[in-house]
């Protein structure tokens, strides 16, 4: 082995990393484009989903008011989940990155007709892709919500006193 082969041998390992970052970069690249696609049709989905469960939920409790709750837009990338029902309300908004990395919510309480509106949690729900390309929502304490339903069940719950 000559002297200089530390050398050849850290130039060929600095061009693997080089290569090897590019690569990673590329890929992260294709995963934004192929989330920021998915996302519009994602949170139609979503809406709708929330919707058809809102009114099967009313369907089958038609006395009780706590779960009656209500969806409303809040333009194309969010969302407020409420109910009218007697105190403590609890509402939800959802609010999507234009970029499509993550959406935020907010929970708020109303104990009382009189009292404030308090906000009670805010938190991130990360938008990442599964191996099948599917769109797939994770929050760091609760797991990933791979499907719809999860998800509407969660946020419905917090809401509609379920």
């Amino acid at each position: 082995m000559f002297m200089g082969d530390w050398i050849d041998q850290l130039a060929s390992e600095e061009d693997r990393l080089r290569d090897q970052f590019r690569h990673s970069q590329e890929l992260y690249l294709c995963r934004v484009a192929t989330i920021r696609a998915k996302l519009p049709s994602y949170i139609r989905l979503l809406k709708a989903r929330f919707r058809d469960d809102i009114e099967k939920l009313r369907l089958k409790f038609p006395q009780d008011e706590k779960r009656h709750c209500m969806i409303q837009d809040r333009g194309e990338l969010g969302f407020q989940l409420s109910r009218q029902g007697p105190f403590p309300r609890v509402s939800v908004q959802v609010e999507f990155n234009i970029e499509g990395r993550f959406a935020e919510v907010v929970e708020e309480t109303h104990s009382d007709p009189l009292g404030p509106i308090v906000e009670t949690a805010r938190y991130e729900l990360k938008v990442s892709l599964n191996d099948q390309d599917d769109l797939t929502l994770s929050r760091h304490d609760r797991g990933r919500f791979d499907s719809l339903a999860p998800l509407t069940e969660f946020l419905l719950r917090r809401v509609c006193a379920c």
